[in-house]
């Protein structure tokens, strides 16, 4: 998401962080949002010491656990993904301390409620916790259904809580029109481009940092 104005929440209510992006006329429907910049925030000045990380790829997944963990060793980390080349890797080269925990879930985005209490073992949804989507929502065609399941996740989230993600607008570049066009055209996961309007919808009721 675009935005222009970050805002600092206010006390006892969740947050919202917001990375934003500039447009670009080489910015693809591929390309996966790193997570080394909301984890290094939440983790670092945020305090968070848990981490629900959905739908990150292979790009994202060593950043986020080396950064949360170097933070503090003791942080808790969820890898949710339903790409079993994502969950070998993660099994195979994520290496949590002894005084952590690195989890890979098989579970999807659209089932919210599912992929939640399955994270419960791991994660203790009575503190704070750290949702990243960063890269799985444009591929939710419907804006209604991406809402609901924005909400459902943030209704599990404590107090103290944040929601990072990360979603192409429409309106930042005409260029992207045609981009995502071809891309759909060439793939069986359509891309769903945004307003900006619509993706703050998203989050209506959370607070910018």
């Amino acid at each position: 998401m675009a935005a222009g104005t970050t805002f600092r929440p206010t006390a006892g209510r969740r947050g919202s962080w917001s990375r934003p992006r500039p447009p670009s006329r080489r910015s693809c429907p591929l390309s996966l949002i790193s997570t080394g910049a909301p984890v290094h925030f939440l983790a670092l000045e945020a305090g968070v010491r848990q981490f629900l990380d959905v739908g990150t790829g292979l790009p994202g997944v060593q950043a986020g656990r080396d950064i949360a963990q170097s933070v503090d060793p003791a942080c808790r980390i969820v890898h949710v993904d339903h790409d079993p080349m994502v969950l070998s890797h993660v099994r195979a080269f994520s290496r949590s301390t002894p005084q952590g925990a690195i989890v890979a879930l098989d579970a999807k985005l659209t089932d919210p409620d599912a992929l939640l209490a399955r994270s419960a073992p791991t994660l203790d949804f009575r503190r704070p916790v750290a949702v990243l989507v960063p890269s799985t929502l444009p591929f939710i065609p419907s804006t209604e259904r991406a809402a609901a399941i924005v909400a459902s996740l943030v209704a599990a989230l404590s107090p103290g809580s944040y929601l990072a993600l990360c979603h192409v607008a429409s309106d930042l570049d005409p260029a992207l029109a045609a981009g995502v066009e071809s891309w759909n055209k060439m793939s069986s996961q359509q891309f769903t481009l945004r307003s900006r309007t619509e993706v703050a919808g998203l989050i209506a009721g959370l607070d910018l940092v």
